[in-house]
């Protein structure tokens, strides 16, 4: 089977490190008139939809929701308890499936409409990156930056729960320190690893800040990129995340499917005005700065 063959839309990809208002912009991007926004299906960390769904077991069960959330309201046109049995009982249908087929079904699906998915469990994963951009090595591709002080002031708020889990430490010192500039660095480094390969032109890079500050301007840069309607009507949307059909928490089964904070917080947030490379860091108990290496990148991402 081949879903999507070349008559479908370019798909969209927002490469984005978690805390990174990723969410955020895929939403708004899915508000447009000519492009359809996922919640965070997951569909190229396996091969296969059986190896998917074995994987997203357990603690990472609820990376599976976004897959069921979108299934079940193109299927059935809802999110409800009823309908997200309707998307597990076609998931296990057709659970012989490669994981892009999915993929391919969903964008015939919306077709016409470019459908946009934030990817950030792929930008981490190796094998993802890779099975990603051999499958559509036309796509494009919207990398969204943050400065690595707001991203670190984000990431602590619950604690630091995601950023231990996924080994955000300085390891340099002992005990070992939490450390979410090392999450920041990791994400961008393979976000470059992602993209390095890519002709030029076919990655767009922008700041969160831009996005939070002048999301007319910064809206109106992307979607000339992209060539998506940016009328004045087609911007009032996008400057509505949370009008997403998932920009919120799902019926029981599918509670999730996004980042936990954007769900509870969808709409657009005001953008942390401290971002400054110099100086202690507030998170720091031994008051040191960003390493060489995030001031490196952060300057040559534009970021002072």
């Amino acid at each position: 089977m081949n879903a999507g063959g070349d008559t479908l839309a370019r798909p969209v990809f927002v490469l984005a490190g978690p805390f990174c208002h990723g969410a955020h912009l895929t939403a708004m991007l899915g508000r447009n008139p000519g492009a359809y926004g996922l919640p965070e299906t997951n569909l190229f960390l396996q091969k296969t939809l059986d190896g998917l769904l074995r994987d997203l077991t357990g603690a990472r069960g609820s990376q599976i929701h976004g897959l069921i959330r979108v299934l079940a309201h193109l299927l059935t046109g809802e999110q409800t308890v009823l309908s997200v049995e309707a998307a597990r009982r076609w998931l296990f249908e057709h659970l012989h499936w490669p994981t892009h087929w999915v993929f391919d079904f969903l964008r015939a699906k919306v077709a016409p409409l470019r459908l946009v998915e934030r990817v950030t469990p792929t930008v981490l994963e190796a094998d993802a990156r890779e099975r990603l951009i051999a499958r559509y090595p036309d796509a494009q591709f919207v990398h969204i930056t943050r400065h690595p002080r707001s991203h670190g002031k984000a990431a602590l708020k619950d604690g630091g729960a995601v950023v231990t889990l996924l080994g955000g430490f300085d390891e340099s010192v002992t005990p070992h320190v939490l450390d979410p500039q090392y999450l920041w660095l990791r994400a961008e480094y393979a976000i470059e690893t992602m993209t390095g390969a890519l002709p030029e032109g076919q990655v767009l890079t922008i700041h969160s800040e831009d996005l939070l500050t002048d999301p007319d301007a910064t809206l109106t840069r992307i979607c000339d990129w992209l060539g998506l309607p940016s009328d004045a009507a087609a911007l009032e949307r996008m400057k509505h995340p949370e009008a997403s059909p998932f920009a919120h928490p799902g019926p029981l089964g599918a509670l999730m499917g996004d980042d936990a904070d954007f769900l509870a917080n969808p709409a657009l947030p005001v953008p942390d005005p401290e971002t400054r490379l110099d100086g202690p860091l507030p998170w720091r108990p031994d008051d040191a700065g960003f390493s060489e290496h995030v001031t490196s990148r952060a300057k040559k991402m534009g970021y002072s």
